[in-house]
């Protein structure tokens, strides 16, 4: 009867931590033995019964970085100061790694002596890699994100990538860290280095190093490199060297960028100024000759000539204009007070021709130099496109911090 109570209960235990996908055991602190209750053997793939029922047979499952931790805590349980519970590795036959959590306790006999331990497996493969996965996104979006924030700054080039470099070194920790970039011209090649001189970068393909390759677009293309003697890069720093070569790539073929864009702006100043020298000196001696004609001429020939006189003004103006948008680059934006009276004054000045209600403002604004086009544009469009016998009405009214022109 004994034996049949005994195997009963067994049967369920191992009914019961089958259904919970979970595995009871029971040690025998006296003998050394295993008793598992549940398909041990072909959960981690061996064979029935090939997993030896013994303290060393479970032991030879476990990781070897996790003995340590798991054997403190058996001590502080028995020593009675803790719960055992703990998470470990184990390896299957195959190689793979399954996670446990293992819960348990010690069963003492009527002496009070130690004479059985026994505990619970549970399975928590998946809740660890869901948990690495999720740090691993962590990781990878903090450090995108400082990567990221650091090629977006103003500095000279040289910092941006050294500073790219070490953030990336300190990330994996790798003491030597350089960027190789290949220029497609003049194959001269420009290195950054941390950690080495640039002649003492180990070879991409020497244990523990690993390049990662990236386009700068027309600027080249290049390497980043890492030595990390201490140890094999992982995945995970691989993943984050690349996400740094994709963002050195960006910013040198940005800068490569910016610096064609210096120079075309540089080639297009200096054809403005050519040009507006050259249309300045035709437009000087058009005014001269026309003013000459003008003292000459007789009444009706003067109204041509001051026509024209004022359309080389106008030229000049435009001139004028042209010179400050290409100026605006180098001058961010200063204003300065303007009276308005003047300008829109000046603007009515040219199209005499037309009936224009105006009753004069005292109002001061800030502004910059390209004001005048505002009422250049309005007052001159009003008059080509109001028809015949238009009238225009400018007021100037301000309210609070603004003035509001119509």
């Amino acid at each position: 009867r004994a034996e049949e109570a005994l195997a009963a209960s067994e049967e369920r235990f191992r009914i019961a931590a089958e259904s919970a996908c979970d595995f009871v055991y029971e040690i025998d602190l006296k003998d050394g033995s295993v008793n598992w209750f549940g398909p041990i053997d072909e959960y981690l793939g061996y064979s029935e019964g090939e997993i030896p029922r013994t303290i060393a047979g479970w032991q030879s499952l476990l990781h070897p970085d996790d003995r340590t931790q798991i054997q403190a805590a058996y001590d502080r349980h028995f020593n009675g100061k803790d719960l055992f519970e703990i998470s470990y590795r184990v390896y299957a036959k195959d190689g793979s790694i399954r996670w446990w959590k293992d819960r348990g306790r010690v069963i003492c006999d009527r002496e009070g002596r130690p004479d059985r331990f026994i505990g619970v497996n549970a399975d928590i493969t998946r809740r660890m890699k869901a948990d690495e996965a999720i740090r691993r996104h962590l990781r990878y979006l903090s450090v995108t994100n400082r990567i990221a924030g650091i090629t977006s700054r103003v500095a000279p080039f040289e910092e941006i990538i050294l500073a790219v470099i070490r953030e990336v070194a300190g990330g994996i920790e790798a003491p030597v860290g350089a960027v190789i970039l290949q220029q497609p011209k003049g194959e001269k090649r420009r290195i950054w280095c941390i950690g080495a001189s640039d002649e003492k970068i180990p070879p991409a393909e020497s244990e523990g190093t690993i390049a990662i390759n990236y386009s700068a677009g027309d600027a080249g293309v290049g390497s980043l490199i890492f030595h990390k003697p201490q140890g094999l890069i992982s995945d995970d720093d691989e993943e984050i060297m690349q996400v740094a070569a994709r963002q050195i790539g960006t910013f040198i073929e940005r800068s490569h960028l910016r610096e064609e864009l210096a120079l075309a702006y540089e080639d297009l100043s200096l054809f403005v100024d050519i040009l507006v020298h050259d249309i300045n000196n035709s437009t000087m001696v058009a005014m001269g000759y026309s003013e000459i004609l003008k003292e000459t001429g007789d009444q009706l020939t003067e109204g041509y000539i001051t026509r024209i006189l004022d359309c080389l003004s106008k030229n000049a103006e435009i001139i004028s204009d042209v010179n400050t948008l290409r100026n605006l680059r180098a001058q961010i934006g200063n204003l300065t007070e303007v009276a308005l009276d003047p300008i829109i004054r000046r603007e009515i000045h040219h199209h005499e021709e037309a009936e224009i209600h105006y009753q004069g403002t005292k109002a001061v604004v800030l502004a910059d130099e390209l004001i005048s086009e505002v009422f250049t544009n309005l007052i001159g469009n009003a008059v080509k496109h109001g028809g015949p016998g238009i009238e225009i009405f400018i007021t100037v009214e301000e309210i609070d911090d603004s003035v509001v022109i119509r």
